[in-house]
Order: structure tokens, then C-alpha cells, then sequence
């Protein structure tokens, strides 16, 4: 054998002690080391639903699972998924596809700018979260998905619908795949709570001022928790049963209340208002007309005849013919802010009558008089009878030129006649 074909047996035999060398190096490393996505893999999509908390967790959102302690699950909200249909994640071109849709994807119109980008939507998957907020989406091929919430209950404000792919890359190892993805749609909920506050109230028509400035801070603060105050005018008297409906967002405005996704029905609340009625009478118990009253909300307002109550433009009211007198629109003395209160509460009230003009030859009233508001005197015909006693207690003062006067001017006449015969009698005597 020549020297030269030595080399080339050499270099045939070196390079095929290489090859091998080189084969059993690849062969010793899993295929499933080379950080690509799986075409074939079956993955999954669980929406975790739960109220909005008052401050920020400061968990990932990444698509791994985190740790929910402390928030309360959101049952019963329907999620859909449907798959954007010619977006490959298995290919680079089907990453660039998804991040181009990523910029023209609108949440306000979601199939539109996905479909106005050239693709189509797949048929759609519904689930319902269970009693942990939880809707999972099993049996998913690698693609990239739309999720919207479809139907929710009063009070809860949908999440904006999101993109999201199977797989993610896992951020806690870059060089691998997550194919069983968690997202945390962002959520709230408009509670809804009614109370009546008429306690400082008294009379009907009674409000709290509601200014523009405060439609000014509900805009600015859409993203919180904020606290609805209602304020509310009652102008019919009454045991009013009342409710209030609170749309949390523009969709609502088209969904009937009770209707999943409607307006908030706020528990009911009541405030009571009624009336009074007198009969004005002489001391004999006959009706008398021609007097009039004020009302007040303290004994001290009645006694200085300050801050009298104004219903219906009118401080003073005037008895009927018949003697009669309806004092209406005046909260019940025993109940307030939506409860009932006792005697001695700050805002148990009574009222007080004052007469501010007697019936012709009538004295006066000498002082208030009071009394209550319940539904017994709305519904009762008649609650307080006022008596007023004729001028100087019945007894007639005399007058100049009156009976009694003439008796005395006649019994004067008569003992000047006297003493004048006395006169008379004493000279004769004297001439005598």
C-alpha cells in the first residue's frame, strides 16, 4: 500500500470516527430541549374571575397561576373563547401575524378590528365560572384566542375582551413554553346600596343639594370604588317604599333590571310621611271658624314664634267653615333615617300648635300645643280637638252708658235728691 492511499484510508476512517463522535453527541440530548413551540400540543385557557380589590395585589399577570388569597370569586359570569383562525404559533410569520393584530385590536370592537385585520373568528366556547370564579378551557390547539364575557350578573362590570395565545413563553424560564395559560381579566363590581336620611327633614319637600361638581368626581374616579348619594324629594305623604336603580356601565342602560349585565336594583328603603287634623270648638263643644294656626319643629321655635314650618308656600293655615283643619306633609314623629325612634331621640319629633288668630269673640290659645305624627293620625278622622274660651273667660266686662251703668247713675240722682231735702228740711228748721 503506497504512502498516499495510507493518507487517504487515514483521513477516511478519521473522518468517520468524527461522524460518530458527532452522532452520539447529538443523540445524547432530548429533543425536547430546543426551545420551540409544539404545534401538536393541547393546552388550555382557566379565566380566574373575582371582585376588584380596594388596593392593587401587585400580582403577575403573566399567564402563570398566582396565589388568590384574599380576593372573592366572581360565580356564575359566562366567558366565550373563539380562535383567530390563520394565525400559526407553531411559525415566526404567525408571532408577526399576531403582533400586527395586536395594534389594530380594539376592545370596544373586538370582531370588528380582528376581522377588518383580514381574519376570521372560530365558533365560540362558553363556560360559567364556578363557586372559586373559575371558567377553564380545556382541549385548546396552539393558537391564539379572544376572550370576551358574555353574560354577568346585575351589578358586575364586564372585562374588556383580550387576546391571549397558547403558549406563552414562561417567564420564570425563558427557554420554555407555558401551554396551559391563566389570565386574570380585570373586573368590578357597583354595589348598590340604598339609605334614607330625612331625619333633619320635617316638612315635605324637603332635599340635599346634588351639584355638577360631584358628576365631576364620579367621571374622574370610574376606576374605584366610589359612593352614590342619591338625594331625593318626597312630595306625597305616605309610608314610601323606595328603590333606586344603579347602571354601572353604558351597556346597561339596554338590559332590563334583574337582567344579567342590568342595572343594580338597590334594596328597598322607607320613609314615612303624614298628617293631622283638628276641629275647632267653643266651650260648649260647638264648632267654631275663623281661627288660625302656625306649626313648629321644637317648643322653643313655638314659644318665640321663630322658624314656623312652610308647607306649600304657606306658614299660617286657617280653620274652615266647619271648624275643621288638615295639616298635611309632616314626617312621623317616630321614625326617621329609615327606623323607628323613641321618645328622647334626637330625632323623635314633636310638633306644636300656636294660634295666631282667634275666633271672634274668642280669646286666644296661652300656649303651643303639641302633638304627633304616625299613622294613626293620617289615617284617623279626626286627632286633636282645640277649644277656645270666649273673651275674658265668658264674663262681659261693663260698658259707659249700659244697664248697669244707668243703675248707678240713678242711685247717685236719687241721694243728691236726698241730701237736698235734707238741706231743705234743716233751713226750715232753723227759720223755725
Amino acid at each position: 500500500m503506497s504512502s498516499q492511499t495510507s493518507r487517504r484510508l487515514w483521513k477516511t476512517a478519521a473522518t468517520t470516527i468524527a461522524g460518530a463522535v458527532l452522532a452520539m453527541s447529538f443523540s445524547a440530548a432530548p429533543a425536547s430541549a430546543a426551545p420551540l413551540v409544539d404545534g401538536d400540543q393541547i393546552g388550555s385557557i382557566t379565566v380566574h374571575k373575582f371582585e376588584r380589590p380596594d388596593t392593587p395585589t401587585g400580582l403577575p399577570n403573566n399567564g402563570t397561576a398566582v396565589d388568590t388569597a384574599g380576593l372573592t370569586p366572581l360565580a356564575g359570569i359566562e366567558f366565550t373563547i373563539q380562535q383567530v383562525n390563520a394565525i400559526d404559533l407553531a411559525t415566526n410569520a404567525g408571532w408577526d401575524a399576531a403582533n400586527n393584530l395586536s395594534n389594530v385590536f380594539s376592545p370596544a370592537n373586538p370582531e370588528g378590528s380582528i376581522t377588518g385585520a383580514g381574519f376570521t373568528l372560530g365558533a365560540g366556547q362558553a363556560q360559567v365560572t364556578d363557586a372559586a370564579g373559575t371558567a377553564a378551557f380545556g382541549n385548546l390547539p396552539v393558537g391564539l384566542y379572544l376572550v370576551t364575557e358574555t353574560n354577568y350578573p346585575s351589578g358586575v362590570t364586564p372585562a374588556a375582551p383580550f387576546l391571549v395565545s397558547v403558549p406563552l413563553t414562561d417567564p420564570d424560564n425563558n427557554d420554555n413554553w407555558i401551554y396551559n395559560v391563566h389570565v386574570y381579566p380585570k373586573n368590578s363590581i357597583t354595589g348598590a346600596e340604598k339609605t334614607v336620611t330625612d331625619a333633619p327633614d320635617i316638612k315635605l319637600g324637603d332635599q340635599i343639594d346634588f351639584t355638577p361638581a360631584g358628576l365631576a368626581v364620579l367621571a374622574a374616579n370610574n376606576d374605584t370604588s366610589v359612593q352614590v348619594v342619591v338625594n331625593t324629594t318626597v312630595n306625597t305623604i305616605g309610608e314610601i317604599e323606595n328603590e333606586a336603580l344603579v347602571y354601572p356601565n353604558l351597556g346597561s342602560f339596554t338590559t332590563l333590571p334583574g337582567e344579567p349585565g342590568g342595572p343594580t336594583v338597590t334594596p328597598p328603603v322607607v320613609t314615612k310621611w303624614g298628617e293631622m287634623t283638628l276641629l275647632k270648638t267653643n266651650e260648649n263643644g260647638a264648632a267654631l271658624a275663623g281661627a288660625s294656626f302656625s306649626v313648629y319643629a321644637n317648643q322653643a321655635d313655638a314659644q318665640a314664634g321663630t322658624n314656623p314650618i312652610v308647607l306649600n308656600g304657606q306658614s299660617t293655615f286657617t280653620v274652615a267653615a266647619d271648624g275643621t283643619l288638615t295639616i298635611s306633609g309632616l314626617r312621623y314623629s317616630d321614625w326617621a333615617n329609615g327606623a323607628a325612634v323613641l321618645p328622647g331621640s334626637a330625632d323623635y319629633r314633636t310638633y306644636y300648635l300656636v294660634e295666631t288668630t282667634a275666633p271672634e269673640g274668642y280669646e286666644l290659645l296661652a300656649e303651643p300645643i303639641s302633638f304627633l305624627i304616625n299613622s294613626a293620625s293620617t289615617t284617623v278622622g279626626l286627632d286633636l280637638t282645640v277649644k277656645n274660651i270666649p273673651s275674658n273667660g265668658g264674663f262681659e266686662l261693663p260698658l259707659t252708658g249700659g244697664v248697669g251703668t244707668g243703675l248707678l247713675y240713678a242711685a247717685g240722682a236719687l241721694l243728691v235728691a236726698g241730701a237736698g231735702l235734707l238741706f231743705v228740711r234743716s233751713r226750715r228748721s232753723t227759720n223755725s
